[in-house]
């Protein structure tokens, strides 16, 4: 029996003491006047007494920006300049776009030393380049994506004459310098970098091939934001996703252009039970997080190729999110080929935080698609896993509280009826009334990982096997 598992190791972020700021900020419907307003101040000593101009003007094209650190002027590079900029007096430009910032901060592994757009840098620059907050929020994105994020955590606070958003932010060494991808082989632990040239991150969601040869993954940029009004809380989205094809035995990263559309968003790829196919979710690109709600995702198929981890370019439609305007995301397919899981919620792509997540059942065998609404709760269901004998799975679900994920379980017979969902069992009867953390992505296996806490400690301090890409 092969054994096979793989596991992210992450050095987790942590609040530090740091110089924080203090953001206020209100919104159309809480002012007396319908304005919208934002004040910023530096609670840090020798922080006061700056007002900075920035004329309007018109650029060359090639003409660079050279960027020094705002908090202690350490000189970081040159960045590219914009042909328009706008005049921009204190932290507000002259279409009333306005940027603060408070800093969490968070562990220091987690800054990019090769970044190039520190904090403040960023909020002056942004200012610079956007006519509302939302397209100050893209430019924030899109420089930091480009350039590297230079600083620690920071919470933006941004707004113009209509909305106001929090931004937070931090920097993308979310592994830190020893981290990586473990993966069990039969009984051998190997730390991976599941990264090459040309791709937008390391491996994201992904999926292990039946064979052990190969593991299919997304690449992922994922922003988290706020929103302002009652009853939504977070919502977390993509600003470029592609998939990637790791093969194991050839220390590859098969990077394949038509699931790299710059056109289209893919992601949440898994294996078909035989290996032969790949199913995942592809949407059309939108402008985020301004049309976000607008954000479909279909389900798809395409061949897999064994021989070398190949993604056809063919693709079928197995879901249309258009057609039941509504959005696709976490297939699994269930281990004796009969069924594919996946979950749909009215938008994008990250289901936990939408209470209408639905988990949905697929029969490969008829095509037959039906919602699993006997078993939904009053929130979100998602994020579930396939026993071994295809009779059980396990969704998180915020059912309750809606604030915490908790593992449920539900048995599935042959023909696709399920049984009322229990959750996970604990020695106190309360201790869900009083927990502080979430069960989310539970996975269900034939046996253990096949790694203790000794082993992960070791193996945090191994050297890393680098991956080349393919083609």
């Amino acid at each position: 029996m092969k054994r096979l598992s793989i596991t992210m190791l992450a050095v987790m972020a942590a609040t530090i003491n740091a110089l924080a700021c203090t953001n206020l900020i209100v919104g159309k419907n809480a002012s007396t006047d319908g304005s919208v307003m934002i004040s910023y101040s530096a609670d840090s000593y020798g922080m006061f007494g700056y007002l900075y101009h920035s004329p309007a003007g018109t650029h060359e094209k090639g003409e660079l920006i050279d960027i020094y650190d705002w908090d202690d002027g350490t000189y970081h590079g040159q960045i590219a300049q914009v042909a328009q900029t706008y005049n921009v007096i204190g932290n507000m430009n002259e279409f009333q776009v306005s940027i603060g910032e408070t800093t969490f901060g968070g562990r220091e592994e987690l800054v990019d030393r090769n970044g190039i757009i520190d904090y403040g840098s960023l909020i002056y620059i942004t200012l610079q380049r956007s006519r509302t907050a939302r397209e100050a929020i893209r430019v924030m994105t899109d420089l930091v994506q480009e350039y590297g994020y230079a600083s620690s955590g920071e919470s933006f606070s941004i707004a113009d004459p209509n909305e106001a958003w929090i931004m937070e932010m931090i920097g993308k060494g979310i592994r830190g310098p020893h981290g990586g991808a473990i993966l069990n082989r039969d009984g051998k632990l190997r730390k991976l970098t599941l990264n090459a040239d040309g791709m937008l991150s390391g491996t994201v969601y992904g999926d292990l091939h039946p064979s052990g040869r190969f593991g299919v993954f997304s690449t992922n940029i994922i922003l988290p934001g706020l929103h302002t009004h009652a009853g939504d809380r977070m919502e977390v989205y993509d600003t470029a996703s592609d998939l990637t094809v790791a093969d194991f035995d050839r220390n590859l990263m098969v990077n394949l252009p038509h699931v790299a559309r710059a056109d289209a968003f893919e992601t949440f790829p898994c294996f078909s039970a035989d290996g032969k196919s790949v199913y995942y979710c592809v949407a059309d690109t939108v402008s985020v997080p301004r049309d976000v709600k607008d954000l479909r995702y279909d389900l798809v198929r395409a061949d897999f190729d064994t021989a070398d981890g190949r993604i056809s370019e063919q693709v079928d439609t197995v879901w249309s999110g258009q057609l039941n305007n509504a959005s696709a995301c976490h297939p699994k397919a269930s281990p004796d080929g009969r069924w594919l899981m996946f979950t749909v919620a009215s938008y994008g792509t990250f289901p936990i935080n939408h209470n209408e997540s639905t988990l949905n059942l697929i029969d490969l065998q008829t095509g037959e698609v039906r919602a699993l609404d006997e078993i939904k709760g009053d929130k979100s269901d998602t994020y579930h896993s396939w026993s071994s004998n295809s009779r059980w799975f396990v969704f998180a679900s915020k059912r309750g509280d809606g604030h915490y994920g908790k593992p449920y379980f539900c048995h599935i017979d042959e023909n696709g009826n399920t049984t009322k969902p229990f959750v996970l069992p604990q020695e106190s009867s309360i201790f869900y009334d009083y927990n502080l953390k979430s069960f989310n992505l539970p996975d269900l296996g034939r046996e253990s990982t096949g790694m203790t806490v000794k082993d992960a400690r070791r193996m945090f301090k191994s050297e890393n096997e680098p991956f080349a890409q393919a083609y």
